[in-house]
């Protein structure tokens, strides 16, 4: 005997199809929250990730100075027409503090404090057709003040999807207290100091580990133009040594 198959009420297959409409708008409507929520956390990462807010840096490395020559007001008059001086440094070391705030998600500006300091070496003295190398010892360096402005470019400007890497480029002017102490054979030649204006210009790139902790890997070029400074003879006048230092320092940035 063939079983019957008792038709389907139109109640039932009406409410299975209202089931089943509502089951896929929630199913749809779930997925928009779920892509809204998405979109909203990685515009809230991604602003986080820029680092936006106050920041406090440390800054370390290496300073190299150019080539430095000396430039001594009476110096021919002492010791002939044709007489010259000039020094080279060793690498020295560079220690720095600063404290900025972000202008969005690109720039940001701060307010830098530092010191750098090298040891003089081979001192050469041309005189007389000859040139005349004595010992020497002594430093030169200062201390500086500088205001800044950075600006922080980021991969996804270009569509690499990161916001952790960026690469800065920066420049500043402030003061330096340049200072210059140098001894030959023993003898103090110069021992002072001179506030001038200086500026700088900067590059490299930095990396945020989190929401507050960023790393920076930076070559700064900075020149303090041609300082003065008091020769402890007073036949030679003032000594004026062209500043222009080079460089090389890591950094760790806390941003509140």
């Amino acid at each position: 005997m063939r079983p019957m198959i008792r038709p389907m009420p139109r109640i039932a297959k009406t409410k299975i199809f209202t089931y089943t409409t509502l089951l896929c708008a929630a199913g749809i409507l779930f997925s928009e929250i779920a892509s809204a929520q998405t979109k909203l956390k990685a515009t809230s990462l991604s602003k986080r990730s820029h680092a936006q807010g106050f920041y406090m840096e440390v800054r370390g490395g290496l300073s190299f100075f150019d080539d430095t020559k000396l430039h001594v007001d009476r110096l021919e008059q002492v010791f002939g027409k044709g007489a010259r001086s000039d020094f080279d440094t060793k690498p020295g070391r560079l220690l720095e503090m600063a404290a900025g705030h972000s202008l969005g998600p690109w720039f940001r500006w701060e307010i830098s404090g530092g010191h750098l300091r090298s040891a003089l070496e081979d001192y050469r003295f041309l005189v007389g057709g000859r040139v005349v190398k004595p010992k020497v010892d002594g430093t030169i360096g200062g201390l500086y003040g500088l205001g800044n402005l950075y600006c922080d470019l980021y991969p996804s400007l270009i569509g690499i999807r990161t916001d952790q890497l960026a690469f800065v480029l920066g420049g500043g002017i402030g003061l330096m207290d340049t200072a210059l102490e140098a001894q030959l054979d023993g003898a103090r030649v110069i021992k002072d100091s001179d506030t001038v204006v200086a500026y700088q210009l900067t590059a490299g790139v930095s990396f945020r580990t989190d929401r507050t902790l960023t790393l920076s890997a930076m070559y700064r070029h900075l020149d303090a133009g041609t300082p003065s400074f008091k020769s402890e003879d007073s036949r030679l006048g003032e000594a004026q040594v062209a500043f222009g230092n080079h460089n090389i320092f890591l950094g760790i940035r806390f941003t509140y």
